[in-house]
């Protein structure tokens, strides 16, 4: 298979090269730098005030430089009528002359300006007033340390002060301070960090104080994370809601993804029966429903990697900047996350234009801190278990009484012949094996208790100018069913660099990943017939044949003694550069790129002794090995300039910034056949190749700029405007470039001054938002009719030939929606009760869909603009502070999305899909027992829904005759089901969705429960078609039901046909039609921080144990299988979380 070959040395040395390799640059960056280094750049700043307080002068320096302010303010109440015009001069020429005569004075420690007295003043003070000094009080000193009492990690530049004086100091790297002051009566100590809530301590002559700090609670929600700068939510117009790492972790350590859903409800990850807890099944999820038609008769329930890549109705990733796909976001450590962030209306998302109609999630990871060399080191071990509540199957008593029942045994025959003879004997060799104690449970068979565990270690350190981090991870996760697991291993090196104006930062990472699935569905054994032994009783080895059943192979054979294996394995190297100007204040400029590199392969091998091979099969066609390899090669170039400004009350900020993108993806396959032993199973060893190989290569291109203006007047009225121009190749040459734009306004009443300081209205804030975006991510070739090697072996004289592969569109348009957002933000009581709420209307046009052509053109399909979708909602947020203390807090939260999903409009094309979904039943005749025809299938109708289940109406089962009675459009009724009679029969899609919790804290006890909730949708109970009406009974084992709710007898008032009626498959009808309400008990967190003095003692700076429960339980008014090709499971996680 061709590789790309830009880390090809590296990637070829494994691993353990590239690690070696990113520490070997880490050590020689740290090296390469002077120990001292350059001096911290002066903050400059512009100011023009005429007779002006020194008060206003220290605001407008605060609010331009982001400085903190310590002073006495009856020291400088008096000073007033200062004018100062300056232009970009730096801060302590404008402070000296702001205080010159005032007989005040300043410094500048770190962060922070000192204003206070100067001494010589404080003398002539004394002297004038002709009194002696009184006595001073005794001096005393105070230690302690200031640590986050979320993460009790130290907080370096703490400012710790005596309040109502100018004494003060600051915590050093580790958090630690040492303040020595005057003791006087009423002493107060303040400790105050940027970002936290100040705490005041009354000083009662105590040597040592540690003080934590707490997140103050706007702060979550204080700054929006664009992907492209960080934004003042305050006067943000956008939908955004913003997530931490404390919070990803209570929820699921492991899996950051499956935390989403809890905090914003519009987010939900669609339920895949099918997969279960399969570790190498990529999740699916929607922002706000789905936008696209699809139109494939066949869609899997497997989510693969190339399903997820070609879904368009995912919303994209962005990592640090940088679009990543899904995979990276699923295997991220989530201790390396610093937050998530999703936008979702056009105000919040139209920077990403072109990509952004599904939503964008912005994840900021972990930058590295100045100070001392930090190790943190994370352990999360997992105990994960299958969890079988779902299944209903029968015993092997049970079984063979539902045979019996079902008339497969005909003891009162009349006419009694030969094979009525061989049925009856079967039945009584049953009976024996089930008197004397068999009754094997099949589904445990192939699962098992896993233990896992994770480690990540992160290394950092350096200096204000100079900072660099390590990473090392390892990842775990061996799934519950055995054969299956999933190992992820990286490592990162992170360098920032800062000299005068400019900030230089590289992210280097490896990622790698080796998966294995079981080869054996999870359905072979819950079909198992229970009253079979798996094991030879005599020699205690697997049985390759069973006893009973229609095809008696033993799957625990092939399992124990042959060799197939499903495999696969990626890795990923990515380097990210940044390059940051900060020019003037007001003005900064950014440039970065990234490039990466990605390798995968799958080999699925089937042992030539497997009973899957075909029984016409040549012992050199025997066994097979299926090879599957792509190479994906992106670069991601970006340019960005920032523009902010202050004019007394008037706030601009302007962004004029651009993208190019190029992504290359090359795709190989290659099957061969023929092994002699399954141990034998590299390419080397087949004895040919099966048919011929293949390779595609694609290549997408995507460039695009755009201008971003926001306007804030006294933080009261908001105004955001926005545009972007894109251009890409995955369109028509007709249809290149399209524009995409976003205005938002809002106002926040809680800043006029008549609700300031208001003790119950603390926050009130109206917004509203309407704008357009779009959608890539198609086919490389939907726009251009392409040409590919003839699969055949034809050969002729100028070499192979060439046919037309796929059917352009060279006036394929783009794909729109147009989103309107309005939402209010309350609270009260100084936010302990805060509320939220908002409505959207999303509508999308020019759907890109599959066109149905005859078949005569050579081709079924091709891609047009055609449909348009609505999705319309609103989302509620409410959360509610019962208590909070030094050391109880208690907090409850509750959240809600409601979406409805309309077709707006169809056109012929997907009239005629319809046609095609109704003749999949054309042949039903004549072969009546095949399960395909009990499948639903979707059917797009202007009204309906993306989301809608088709079938017919029914009225039930007829007493008199066990036959199901229908209802046709016309109102007419029949026994007769027929395709064309089918109408819309429920919808998956639930009225509300969302979550409610808990968040507690006792001291250094901290508590977390998550509910996740549904309600309002319909499910098409495929358990009881498939194994309970449709049950084959003399092959499979089923679901105790059969023996319960089926219509046995005339007179019988029952849901379910006639049990000896097993010829004929239920096609779809509304009989099996379910309210589908669940209550699911997301995840239950409780952790523990040891004390900072114990913590202190053991040479640590922060240690934490959490134990963390998932998927606790699940309640579901449909009582139906779920897991059918793997279990779902419960797991308890155990994490250690310790710094030094």
């Amino acid at each position: 298979m061709k590789k790309l070959d830009l880390f090809a040395p590296l990637l070829r040395g494994g691993r353990s090269a590239v690690v070696l390799f990113l520490l070997a640059v880490a050590v020689f960056a740290v090296q390469s730098v002077r120990a001292d280094g350059p001096a911290q750049p002066k903050k400059r700043m512009s100011i023009a005030l005429t007779g002006a307080t020194l008060d206003d002068v220290l605001q407008n320096i605060k609010r331009e430089t982001g400085y903190l302010l310590l002073y006495n303010s009856n020291s400088i109440r008096a000073v007033k009528g200062i004018t100062l015009h300056r232009q970009n001069a730096p801060v302590e020429e404008i402070l000296r002359e702001a205080l010159h005569g005032t007989g005040l004075d300043f410094s500048i420690s770190e962060d922070t300006i000192i204003i206070r007295v100067r001494e010589a003043d404080k003398a002539s003070k004394s002297d004038a007033q002709g009194t002696a000094a009184p006595a001073p009080p005794q001096r005393v000193t105070l230690t302690g340390r200031v640590t986050n009492r979320a993460t009790k990690a130290p907080i370096p530049g703490a400012m710790v002060h005596i309040k109502g004086t100018t004494v003060g100091t600051t915590t050093d790297p580790d958090g630690y301070y040492s303040l020595r002051f005057p003791n006087r009566p009423g002493t107060v100590v303040t400790v105050s960090f940027l970002g936290m809530e100040s705490r005041e301590i009354a000083y009662n002559n105590q040597t040592e104080l540690d003080v934590q700090l707490l997140d103050k609670v706007e702060s979550i929600d204080d700054v929006v994370v664009t992907g492209y700068a960080q934004v003042r939510k305050e006067s943000f117009t956008g939908n955004t809601t913003r997530i931490t790492q404390k919070e990803i972790v209570e929820v699921s350590p492991k899996r950051m993804i499956d935390a989403i859903q809890v905090f914003d409800p519009s987010f939900r990850l669609a339920e895949n029966i099918s997969m279960g807890s399969n570790p190498n099944a990529l999740p699916e999820f929607y922002i706000r429903g789905q936008n696209s038609i699809t139109t494939e008769l066949n869609t899997s329930a497997d989510i693969s990697r190339q399903n997820l890549t070609n879904n368009s109705n995912l919303p994209i990733f962005i990592l640090d900047g940088f679009e990543v796909d899904v995979e990276k976001i699923y295997d991220m450590d989530p201790m390396r996350v610093h937050s998530i962030t999703l936008l979702k209306d056009a105000a919040a998302t139209v920077l990403y234009g072109s990509r952004a109609a599904n939503g964008v999630v912005v994840i900021e990871s972990r930058a590295p801190e100045a100070g001392k060399l930090r190790v943190s080191y994370n352990l999360t071990g997992s105990v994960e278990m299958p969890d079988l509540s779902a299944y209903n199957l029968m015993n092997a008593r049970e079984k063979l009484q539902a045979e019996l029942d079902a008339g497969l045994y005909a003891f009162d025959a009349t006419d009694f012949n030969e094979n009525t003879y061989n049925k009856n004997e079967t039945y009584y060799k049953k009976l024996n094996e089930v008197n004397r104690g068999v009754d094997t449970y099949w589904l445990s068979k192939n699962l098992r208790t896993s233990v896992n565990h994770q480690h990540s270690i992160y290394i950092d350190g350096g200096e204000n100018d100079v900072r660099w981090g390590i990473e090392l991870k390892y990842a775990g996760n061996k799934g519950v069913m055995r054969d299956s697991k999933r190992d992820t291993y990286g490592a990162g090196l992170f360098l920032d660099y800062r000299i005068g104006k400019f900030q230089l930062m590289n992210r280097a990472s490896y990622d790698a990943n080796r998966s294995t699935d079981s080869p054996y569905s999870f359905s072979l054994f819950s079909h198992m017939l229970p009253y079979n032994v798996p094991i030879d009783e005599t020699t205690g080895n697997y049985l390759q044949n069973l006893r009973f059943g229609y095809s008696a192979l033993n799957p625990l054979y092939e399992r124990e003694y042959l060799n197939n294996f499903s495999r696969s394995n990626y890795r990923t190297l990515q380097d990210n550069f940044a390059i940051n100007f900060f020019a003037t204040p007001h003005f900064t400029a950014k440039a970065w790129i990234t490039l990466s590199q990605r390798s995968y392969e799958s080999r699925v091998f089937v042992d030539p002794l497997s009973a899957s091979n075909s029984a016409f099969a040549t012992p050199q066609e025997l066994g097979s090995l299926t090879v599957n390899g792509s190479d994906t090669f992106t670069y991601d170039a970006n340019l960005l300039f920032m523009y902010n400004r202050n004019f007394n009350k008037h706030f601009l900020n302007f962004s004029l910034g651009g993208n190019a993108v190029e992504t290359s993806y090359t795709v190989d396959n290659i099957k061969y056949i023929g092994f002699s032993t399954g141990v034998l199973n590299s390419p080397n060893d087949a004895a040919q190749v099966e048919g011929k190989p293949t390779e595609s290569k694609n290549k997408t291109r995507l460039v695009g700029m755009f201008l971003s203006g926001n306007y804030t007047y006294d933080d009261i009225y908001l105004l955001d405007l926005s545009v972007r121009l894109d251009g890409s190749s995955e369109f028509g040459s007709d249809n290149r470039v399209a524009p995409f734009w976003a205005v938002g306004a809002g106002i926040n009443f809680h800043n006029y001054k008549f609700l300031k300081g208001n003790k119950t209205l603390s926050r009130l804030k109206l917004r509203g938002t309407i704008g357009t975006v779009g959608k890539v991510g198609y086919a490389a070739y939907s726009a251009r009719s392409t040409y590919t090697t003839s699969s055949t072996s034809d050969w002729y004289s100028t070499g192979a030939g060439h046919v037309l592969y796929y059917m352009g569109n060279p006036d394929l348009g783009w794909e729109k929606t147009r989103v309107a957002d309005v939402g209010i933000e309350l609270g009260f009581f100084k936010d302990r009760l805060t509320f939220k709420a908002s409505y959207y209307d999303k509508k999308t046009i020019d759907q890109i869909t599959d066109v149905t052509i005859p078949s005569s053109s050579g081709f079924t399909s091709y891609k047009d603009n055609l449909g348009e979708v609505s999705n319309r909602g609103f989302e509620l947020d409410l959360r509610y502070n019962f208590y909070r203390s030094k050391n109880l807090e208690l907090t409850a939260f509750g959240k809600m999305a409601h979406n409805k999903n309309k077709i707006v409009k169809i056109n012929d094309a997907l009239k005629a899909y319809n046609e095609l979904v109704q003749k999949q039943y054309d042949d039903y005749d004549d072969n009546s027992s095949q399960s395909k025809y009990a499948r639903t299938y979707t059917q797009y109708v202007e009204g309906g829904s993306i989301y809608a289940i088709y079938g017919m109406k029914s009225l039930g089962i007829n007493p008199a005759n066990g036959r199901e009675v229908y209802w046709r459009p016309d109102g007419t009724i029949t026994y007769d089901w027929n395709a064309a009679d089918q109408v819309e029969i429920g919808n998956r899609e639930p009225w509300a969705q969302g979550s409610f919790g808990l968040n507690a804290r006792w001291k250094n006890i901290s508590l977390f429960a998550s509910f996740l909730y549904e309600f309002g949708g319909q499910r098409y109970n495929s358990t009881l078609v498939s194994q309970v009406e449709n049950a084959n009974l003399e092959r499979y084992n089923v679901d105790k039901r059969v023996s319960t709710d089926r219509w046995k007898k005339p007179g019988d008032v029952a849901s379910l046909k006639d049990i000896r009626d097993r010829s004929l498959v239920t096609r779809p009808t509304s009989r099996f039609i379910q309210d589908y309400n669940t209550l699911q008990f997301n995840s239950l967190s409780i952790s523990y921080d040891f004390p900072s003095k114990l913590v202190k003692r053991w040479g640590l700076g922060m240690l934490r144990l959490t134990a963390n429960m998932e998927d606790l339980g699940y309640f579901s008014s449909v009582l139906q299988e779920r897991g059918l090709d793997y279990p779902y499971s419960r797991t308890v996680n155990f994490t250690l979380n310790l710094t030094f």
